[in-house]
Formats: C-alpha cells, sequence, structure tokens
C-alpha cells in the first residue's frame, strides 16, 4: 500500500509553502472543499534512511507539548498565530538537525508540517489523495467538536485562559524553556508575549468567573489537556485544577467528562504523532499503550482509540 505521507501525495494540497528564515510556512487546501489550513515547520534535512525519525527519537511523550499546540493553534490562535508559530518550531528543533536550505529539506519539511495538521484531513484509498474531514460526529474527537462549537479565540476570556494555563505551567514551581515553548503559540495568539503573560500573576478566583458561562467547558478542557502534556497529572496541578473548576461553576460530573475528553486527545494527539506510514511498529504501540496507562485510559478504552483513529483518518 502506497504510504499516504509521501510527499507527491501531500504536493497537490500546497497552495502556498514559502522559506522564511528558518521554516517552512504552508498552506494545505483541500482539492473537493476548498478548505484551508496553515502550518509550518523548521527547514532541516530528512533523517538518514538508516536513522530513527527524530519525531521518534523525542519519544511519545517528549512529543506531546508540540503536538497539542499545534492542534490548538487553530482554536486560540489567528492567521498571524500561524506565522509566529513558525519561530517557535524552528527553536524547538534548534539541536535535533542541521538546517539544510535545499529542495530536499524544503519536502521532508513540508511534509512534517502536514503531518502537524493532519487530523483535518482524511486519507481517500481509491483516489489516493487527502481531503479536508466532512462535518459528520465521528470524524472528530469530542474535544475538537467540543472547541469548534465553543472556541476561545477572539474573545475576552483567550486572556484569563492565558493566565490559566501559565499557572499550570509554573505549578511544580519551574517555568523552564520546555514551559515556555509551549506557551509561546498560545501567548502570541492574544498578541502577548510568553515573559508578559509569565509576569502576571495566577487569575484570581473572581477573576476565573468572569469568564462568560459558553466557553466555560471549553476553558476547563484545555487546562486539562495542559496539565496532562507531560504524560501525567501531578498533585499540585490537580489541586489547581479543581480550584478552576469551582471557580467556573462547573459539576464534579462534567469536570471529570471534560478531563476524559482532553486525555482521549492526547492519545489521538500521539498516534498522529508514531503513525507515519500507517502502521505501529511493536515499539510504538507499546510506548502508546504505555502512554495512555500513564493518562488513567484502560487498556480496553485505548485498543479501541487506536481503532477509532484508523477509521477516521480512513487508515481502517
Amino acid at each position: 500500500m502506497p504510504n499516504p505521507f509521501d510527499y507527491k501525495f501531500i504536493e497537490p494540497l500546497l497552495t502556498i509553502a514559502e522559506v522564511r528564515g528558518s521554516a517552512v510556512f504552508c498552506k494545505f487546501t483541500c482539492p473537493v472543499t476548498g478548505r484551508s489550513v496553515s502550518a509550518s515547520f523548521p527547514l532541516v534535512s530528512p533523517p538518514p534512511s538508516h536513522a530513527e525519525d527524530p519525531v521518534a527519537q523525542r519519544g511519545v511523550i517528549g512529543g506531546l507539548r508540540r503536538s497539542v499546540a499545534a492542534a490548538l493553534s487553530g482554536v486560540l490562535g489567528t492567521s498571524e498565530h500561524a506565522e509566529a508559530q513558525i519561530e517557535v518550531a524552528a527553536a524547538d528543533e534548534s539541536g535535533a538537525a542541521h538546517l539544510a536550505p535545499d529542495e530536499e529539506a524544503r519536502r521532508y519539511s513540508i511534509t512534517r508540517a502536514f503531518r502537524s495538521v493532519s487530523s483535518l484531513f482524511r486519507w481517500e484509498r481509491l483516489k489516493l489523495r487527502w481531503v479536508a474531514v466532512d462535518a459528520e460526529e465521528d470524524t472528530l474527537t469530542r474535544f475538537e467538536s467540543q472547541l469548534a462549537v465553543r472556541p476561545v479565540r477572539g474573545t475576552p476570556d483567550l486572556e484569563v485562559l492565558l493566565r490559566m494555563l501559565a499557572a499550570i505551567a509554573r505549578a511544580d514551581g519551574v517555568f523552564g524553556e520546555e514551559e515556555r515553548g509551549f506557551l509561546a503559540p498560545f501567548a502570541s495568539a492574544g498578541g502577548f508575549t510568553v515573559d508578559q503573560i509569565a509576569a502576571q500573576p495566577n487569575p484570581e478566583f473572581e477573576e476565573i468567573e468572569t469568564v462568560h458561562g459558553s466557553r466555560r467547558d471549553s476553558v476547563l478542557m484545555i487546562c486539562w489537556a495542559a496539565a496532562y502534556v507531560d504524560g501525567m497529572l501531578e498533585s499540585h496541578e490537580q489541586e489547581l485544577l479543581e480550584l478552576f473548576r469551582r471557580a467556573l461553576g462547573i459539576s464534579v460530573d462534567r469536570a471529570a467528562e471534560l478531563r476524559n475528553r482532553a486525555q482521549y486527545h492526547l492519545l489521538e494527539k500521539t498516534l498522529e504523532d508514531v503513525f507515519s506510514d500507517f502502521h505501529m511498529t511493536v515499539a510504538e504501540e507499546d510506548s502508546v499503550i504505555r502512554l495512555a496507562q500513564r493518562l488513567g485510559l484502560p487498556l480496553a478504552e485505548t485498543q479501541n482509540a487506536i481503532q477509532g483513529f484508523r477509521k477516521r483518518r480512513g487508515f481502517a
């Protein structure tokens, strides 16, 4: 079976592929619906054929921060955000590979950019092409569906959410490069720098209460995803999330549902990272299952999620 992530199958989607600084900025457009999505990736040479892919080398847990940031870019971001993310991505990969501004590097970086937004596309096996996912419920995760209906983008609540995310990032007393890299795309979406957001105190209970009722579920769900992004939930993060729940006026049962949506969404992002050629190695599947266990997901449900992922992406 041909590999749908080969450049030849991605090239027909390209309407923009520009090298800007140390990264490639792309726009992928569905040939059927005309729907477009932007993405970027550092301009780097592909790994040698005998070497592991850089994503695999980082491991499934190590790649989650970037995957979630990319997945939420369309929810929190704007067109300016997509361009701002170029520099974030380039900084994230700066120590992993040498820059090589040639055609081979360009094509490799375009394919990696497409993989970061491939959840928005579906592979048609008979026609050998990618198309945008349709609007049916089973093509999106519950996390994605929630944020599509109740986005935080372009609202006064975005700044409060950014401060909540910063509070989670520094909950263990450390605010290092990993935390800064994760927060940077979201800060730029609101027109802020990471330093500006990090310099602000954690939002007060009364400030969180001002979040509009229609967006409270989305805000708490994004916070759950941010807390789980390193593959586990620390006690101090759980205490902070409980405070957020009470301030947002969300019931315990509803909060558990939103937490579950975030957990499964992280599993989905992990599957997208490791599913590079439409099959998983034994080692990759073991890593995915171990991550799911750390996220608190039962084995049977994890296996069902893997099958659901295959179906939504047209891989089954």
